[in-house]
């Protein structure tokens, strides 16, 4: 940016550089690019409990955040579905997300709706207003908590060099892969690929119990 000023100033375009006297900070903060492989992932997914197998599924392939995932409840699933009308804040609930694109519909592929159906029946409340992914109280998770109490043990027992939503969501080009590890479920790759991505579409916008928090 600065060159391209001082060349409109060289050129007469400008009289002053705007960029002049401003400094770029040394140590800028880099975007944490950290992937999984396949193999990783089903490792995780293996390793965890139903509750989070179901959760961390839906992180991998539809890249919801924490906020959303958690304050999902089961009037939010009508059969293909899923209906994002609240989120999760500072250990409130709110009628409303991050940003205007954030509340929608996600549209699910067959497998991930088989898989929410059996967890329906596993779970221990599932009435419309309990959660779809409850702590050991019922109530909704914490993002730090189950940060801290799942992911950050399972990475280290994994030998992972990191776990966490960001991670997860960066690594929906292996997750299609990574599914199938329950019963009955496929182990071929090519097998897998593709059978959980699901369909995000936003609000008036068109085409588009192990351990707990």
């Amino acid at each position: 940016m600065k060159s391209i000023f001082g060349e409109a100033v060289e050129q007469d375009f400008l009289l002053k550089d705007p960029t002049r006297g401003i400094k770029i900070p040394r140590n800028l903060r880099q975007k944490d690019k950290t992937t999984l492989t396949w193999h990783q992932l089903r490792a995780v997914l293996a390793g965890v409990a139903t509750r989070d197998r179901m959760l961390l599924t839906l992180e991998m392939t539809d890249a919801l955040r924490p906020s959303e995932l958690f304050a999902l409840r089961w009037r939010s699933f009508d059969g293909r579905r899923l209906t994002i009308s609240e989120t999760v804040y500072k250990g409130r609930i709110r009628p409303f997300g991050k940003t205007e694109k954030s509340l929608g519909d996600v549209l699910l592929p067959k497998g991930m709706v088989d898989d929410l159906w059996l967890w329906k029946q596993e779970c221990p409340d599932s009435s419309p207003d309990a959660f779809i992914f409850p702590n050991t109280d019922g109530g909704f998770m914490d993002t730090g908590n189950y940060r801290n109490r799942i992911l950050n043990p399972l990475a280290e027992k994994l030998g992972l060099p990191k776990l966490n939503f960001q991670v997860l969501a960066q690594n929906d080009g292996n997750a299609g892969a990574a599914q199938g590890v329950g019963e009955g479920h496929p182990s071929s790759p090519a097998a897998l690929q593709g059978r959980h991505h699901g369909q995000r579409v936003h609000a008036g916008v068109a085409g588009e119990c192990g351990a707990d928090g």
